[in-house]
């Protein structure tokens, strides 16, 4: 990204108070200055000057904390190269290639071309290639004992066609355990480590694509009985801290499983903050059996899960999610938190579910806002569906925003318990969804439901201009019908 680029980044994320800084406990990723570096001066697989060399190095030697390779080198790396000091660690690649190609598939997914398996509270990468992975690309398994905030820093990293996660960090018990529909009691995690520390990624000009690039010899379902479920980043954090990613530039394409994936399965939040990333064509995953059936469980461009008490908080900012094999954005609260996304300027288009689809299933409000956006062309789904099905209360906001098109409703929301429900659309144009309605916006408890549309195209839909159930609705200088 040029600099020009990365200043109006800025502008925009201050402009919509999105600007972030580190956890105070853990400040920022840098090198320790009083720390020696060792350096990679060739390709080999090991010996004097290889990477294993330089890990090898470290590890023995916890005052050395940084890695640094000489420019343009392509280094052969035939089993996993793991990192077990406690020191923070950084490796600069100088443009370099760490390639795993001809290298025998592995069949668990808790090694990669890079590892770091010790109580390091920092792993900091940049300028590097990790190529044709045996296994996963980059992976960092955080101990069951871990403490405080582990922060993952990528800068100007590129993965590229690994066998399973592109970039894994694992702080959970139950990694690779469920996918969305399909439970398999019979898989084991690689690496079962629910870590009460919290868990921080930072990645600015990444690129990840054909993550899950399988053995076709190794059918992973059948061989483990766990799921062909590779994500090209996949952030786990199971024990009480809290999950934090921020995204900046960088591609997320032609994955097998999503995009990104986020999950936080206790006490902790979850939050993520993007720009100007993309997230296209990812989810094709493979069929598997379950119960004597072939399921094939699509999955997203960018999906978020947290299913204990903490929330869920996202930040889109001129993002761009098509093509995907289920649904574009999938924002999912199972717990007592709340859940608050804004998302402004990002294009989620042509996805076969919902582009746009949020949840909270429990105790906790609902906040979805939505601005300049588009969330049109859903195959089969609506082009935005927010459901509140506690007690919360649900306010949507959608203003200056185009959502045509869909297979299903242009904005789809219900509010199903006790809470109450605020809907407002403003200056949008949801028109033309052959499969429904401009808006179908339900309030199906013992709330109170509101909606208010102002300026709006709601005309051309196949089931009407809106379908929506609440105690008031104001349509206000707003197009009903017309082709």
């Amino acid at each position: 990204m040029t600099r020009a680029g990365k200043t109006a980044l800025a502008a925009v994320l201050i402009a919509f108070g999105l600007a972030v800084a580190p956890a105070a406990s853990a400040g920022p990723v840098r090198a320790d200055r009083s720390a020696t570096s060792a350096r990679v001066t060739n390709g080999n697989p090991s010996g004097p000057g290889s990477f294993a060399n330089a890990v090898q190095a470290a590890n023995a030697d916890d005052g050395i904390g940084g890695i640094v390779f000489d420019s343009g080198l392509t280094a052969t790396v035939p089993d996993s190269i793991v990192f077990t000091g406690a020191q923070r660690l950084s490796i600069d690649g100088n443009g370099s290639t760490v390639s795993g190609a001809g290298a025998e598939p592995d069949h668990t997914w808790d090694g990669g071309l890079f590892v770091s398996a010790g109580a390091s509270t920092a792993i900091s990468i940049r300028g590097l290639t990790f190529a044709d992975s045996f296994n996963n690309g980059v992976a960092v398994l955080v101990p069951a004992g871990q403490e405080g905030v582990v922060q993952v820093t990528l800068r100007e990293v590129t993965v590229e066609a690994p066998q399973f996660h592109g970039v894994l960090v694992d702080a959970q018990e139950t990694t690779g355990y469920n996918t969305d529909d399909i439970p398999h009691p019979s898989c084991v995690d690689p690496h079962p480590s629910d870590s009460p520390a919290s868990v921080s990624v930072s990645l600015t000009d990444v690129t990840v694509t054909g993550a899950g690039t399988l053995d076709p010899g190794f059918d992973t379902s059948i061989e483990t009985g766990c799921p062909q479920d590779f994500d090209g980043v996949r952030v786990d954090e199971g024990g009480e801290g809290s999950l934090t990613a921020r995204i900046v530039g960088g591609h997320f394409d032609g994955n097998l499983a999503d995009g990104i994936e986020l999950d936080e399965s206790q006490s902790g939040t979850v939050a993520a903050r993007v720009v100007g990333a993309t997230f296209n064509g990812n989810g094709e995953t493979m069929p598997v059996t379950y119960e004597g059936d072939t399921v094939v469980d699509l999955d997203d461009g960018f999906d978020i899960d947290e299913t204990g008490p903490g929330g869920l908080i996202a930040r889109f900012v001129n993002t761009e999610v098509i093509g995907n094999f289920d649904e574009g954005l999938d924002f999912d609260e199972a717990g007592s938190g709340d859940v608050d996304a804004l998302i402004v300027g990002t294009t989620a288009e042509g996805n076969e579910d919902e582009n746009m689809k949020a949840d909270e299933k429990d105790a906790g409000d609902l906040r979805f806002d939505v601005r300049s956006s588009s969330a049109s062309m859903s195959a089969s789904q609506d082009g935005v569906q927010v459901e509140e099905a506690g007690d919360g209360d649900l306010v949507l906001s959608i203003r200056a925003s185009t959502m045509r098109g869909n297979d299903g409703d242009g904005v789809r929301s219900d509010e199903g318990d006790e809470g109450d429900l605020v809907a407002t659309v403003v200056n949008s144009d949801l028109s033309g969804n052959p499969g429904g309605s401009g808006t179908d916006i339900g309030e199906d408890g013992e709330g109170i439901g509101t909606v208010v549309i102002t300026s709006t195209d709601l005309s051309g839909n196949g089931d009407g201009a809106t379908t929506n159930d609440v105690d008031s609705e104001i349509l206000r200088n707003s197009t009903l019908d017309g082709p």
